[in-house]
């Protein structure tokens, strides 16, 4: 059974990407002995064929382990896994939903990797989203990730040669999460409200972390959205990563997606970052790695030709500010006291975790409340400043499907809810996935 687990969780075509994943694999088998490749695809789509060709042609090519986990494979095996799972009716039906959801969920894909890991005994999950590429970097050649990953995850921060540390880390504490960044497209994507104006940004950001200095959001946004994707290291090396840059999209984890799920909550950002999180806020080392990925926009979102798609991902903004309160109440609390969040074994308390987290979002309600409109009005004041026309078309867009939009603190409301419930049937599922074969149709 393979110990290692290299997968992509998609909604895109990225037939080109799975030999990538086949040279990943072939590295990580080389010095672990195993390793599955895994395409996760979110839904049916035309080109899931193709995913399925490029997968099964790699396999023949290289002798690699390959899983393409379709929508109806999915479905099969995640079916098979909550009713084993020894729930009631009505709690199966409400699993499923959050496990293998029609709408977009961040953490839909990473959830369905920890089960398919835990039914092929994996312990180690690397990810690679579907718009990242390896660097292939001028006269050294492709900079696979996982060849540093390999040698930071399970390794003790004393083993590491850290460029980078806050010296809060001991010596002897192991590695459980290591990742990179990104560089060309940013990875959060606000580029309107850039265009006009910094401030615009650093006000949307205030509203989630009132008490926040300004000027230390102004450096948060030039590192994360206009210098940072500018940057590609040419050379190896570690940080402790002291100001969460590693991003998920490239990352590697152990042990924790076996405790505890990723929030299902739909179309909200940064949603896929609560096992990240919680290593780091119970002071577990996260460590970043300088083999930065290639991301890029397709050529419609580079563009930006599609409205409708402009304002999703503006509403699926609005979400990830709105839960970010809730977040940071919560976090404060895992970072003031770690121990009593952990068991005695060392992994999550869970039933601790979730009470935090409820505590959490009861305290954050009246601030959340405003978010919406406020989120609009900033939009509205950037439109009214924008010296383009389609730029100020697209952030008036914006402002007006927020404005007569849902009930969006209602809806993180319920997502987060939904999380508290996955996380107390998380063990459960766990579990049976270890009991569960997997479909003829998963494996190739």
């Amino acid at each position: 059974m393979p110990a290692n687990l290299i997968y992509v969780p998609t909604d895109r075509q990225c037939a080109d990407q799975v030999e990538q994943l086949a040279q990943e694999a072939l590295l990580i088998r080389e010095r672990t002995g195993s390793c599955l490749v895994a395409l996760i695809e979110h839904a049916d789509r035309p080109w899931n064929g193709a995913h399925r060709d490029a997968l099964a042609a790699a396999r023949t090519r290289h002798g690699i382990d390959v899983a393409h986990m379709n929508w109806a494979g999915t479905a099969a095996f995640l079916r098979a896994v909550v009713d084993g799972a020894g729930l009631l009716a009505n709690e199966r039906e409400r699993l499923l939903t959050l496990l293998h959801p029609r709408e977009a969920a961040y953490g839909a894909g990473p959830n369905k990797a920890a089960l398919l890991a835990a039914a092929v005994g994996a312990r180690v999950l690397h990810r690679r989203d579907s718009d990242v590429r390896i660097d292939d970097r001028p006269g050294l050649g492709p900079a696979y990730p996982c060849v540093l990953e390999l040698q930071a995850i399970d390794a003790r921060v004393v083993e590491l040669d850290l460029e980078v540390a806050s010296g809060t880390l001991a010596a002897a504490d192991i590695v459980s999460f290591v990742g990179t960044d990104a560089f060309g497209s940013a990875v959060h994507d606000r580029r309107d409200l850039l265009a006009v104006d910094v401030r615009h940004v650093v006000e949307i950001e205030l509203l989630a972390s009132p008490d926040a200095s300004r000027e230390a959001l102004m450096r948060e946004t030039d590192q994360y959205m206009v210098s940072g994707p500018d940057i590609r290291h040419d050379r190896d090396f570690f940080e402790e990563d002291v100001n969460a840059r590693t991003c998920v999209g490239a990352s590697t984890i152990a042990d924790i997606f076996l405790e505890l799920p990723e929030m299902p909550i739909r179309g909200t950002l940064g949603s896929d970052y609560l096992r990240r999180n919680a290593l780091r806020f119970l002071g577990r080392p996260i460590i970043y790695h300088s083999r930065k990925v290639l991301h890029r926009y397709d050529a419609a979102r580079a563009g930006q030709r599609d409205l409708d798609a402009v304002v999703d991902y503006a509403r699926r903004d609005l979400r990830h500010m709105i839960v970010w309160p809730v977040l940071v109440a919560h976090h404060r609390t895992l970072r003031a006291r770690p121990t009593d969040f952990l068991t005695t074994s060392g992994g999550v308390d869970t039933a601790a975790y979730l009470a935090s987290l409820l505590a959490a979002l009861e305290a954050s309600m009246p601030i959340m409340t405003g978010m919406p409109s406020a989120f609009a009005a900033i939009y509205r004041t950037a439109a009214g400043e924008a010296d383009d026309a389609a730029r100020r078309g697209r952030l008036l867009a914006v402002a007006e499907a927020v404005e007569h939009g849902p009930d969006f603190v209602e809806e993180v409301a319920q997502g987060i809810h939904d999380f508290a419930f996955l996380i107390r049937h998380w063990p459960a599922l766990v579990a049976s996935a270890r009991c569960t074969p997997l479909p003829e149709a998963i494996l190739l």
